[in-house]
């Protein structure tokens, strides 16, 4: 496999193929992005270098390239942070998802193929499942690898892996700033799924323009504060350590 791109790392099977040089920044990417990481926590290189049993240039690599994606800050002599948006960069977060989004329905709704539809509905039980067992994180991220699965048909690399950096910063928002829903993405997504079957453009558009505003204003815009985390415990591979932390 090649250099992992963001819209591979919602793809569970595709994680199990990584290159050796991706392991650290899908590690750091899986703790963001699964909010064990919150929004302003801080990232000191040796802390990092020995949790992940790595060096502190491995490190530095890792987070250089999640600060371009934009899920880190990276400042002079202040070192790493997860990175903290703004109501404002959250209005337009939100504003790039609907343009893209909405804008690729229509080609989705032209090349979706029953094996697309099989595997989002599976990605919808599985949900659905998550939510009903309490588990909060692992709904949110089934919940962008639908959105991700969602728009593979249309074919478009570049806006696919747009809207895959845009679904990682919305898992920051969600974390920054809390929903009063306890699962933030509310709206059912097996009726997209049935209107896309059904070759409802319009309706599927109207829908999905619907979702991502209900989302963006179920957001509580008050920002929390956020400790130092213990990195060791974090980024354990018994999952026994995580608990008890």
């Amino acid at each position: 496999m090649t250099q992992a791109h963001q819209r591979h790392l919602f793809d569970s099977t595709r994680i199990q193929q990584l290159l050796p040089d991706d392991t650290v920044y899908v590690s750091l990417w899986q703790a963001i992005i699964g909010q064990r990481l919150r929004p302003g926590a801080r990232l000191p290189e040796d802390a990092l270098a020995r949790a992940l049993s790595t060096s502190r240039t491995g490190i530095r690599r890792a987070l250089q390239r999640l600060s371009l994606e934009g899920l880190i800050v990276l400042a002079p002599h202040r070192g790493a942070r997860v990175a903290s948006p703004t109501p404002a960069e959250a209005r337009e977060i939100f504003e790039a998802r609907r343009i893209i989004e909405c804008g690729l329905i229509p080609a989705v709704v032209r090349h979706t193929t029953a094996t697309d539809t099989q595997r989002l509905e599976a990605l919808v039980h599985q949900e659905k499942r998550a939510i009903a067992t309490g588990n909060r994180m692992e709904a949110i991220r089934l919940s962008g690898e639908f959105h991700i699965r969602l728009f593979t048909p249309a074919d478009n690399t570049l806006l696919l892996e747009s809207l895959a950096q845009l679904v990682s910063r919305t898992s920051l928002l969600i974390a920054l700033y809390p929903p009063a829903n306890t699962h933030p993405c509310h709206c059912q997504h097996d009726e997209l799924i049935t209107l896309i079957t059904e070759g409802e453009a319009d309706q599927a558009t109207r829908w999905m323009h619907h979702h991502l505003e209900a989302l963006e204003q179920g957001l509580e815009m008050t920002p929390r504060d956020t400790d130092l985390p213990d990195f060791e415990t974090l980024f354990s591979t018994d999952p026994s350590s995580r608990n008890a932390s």
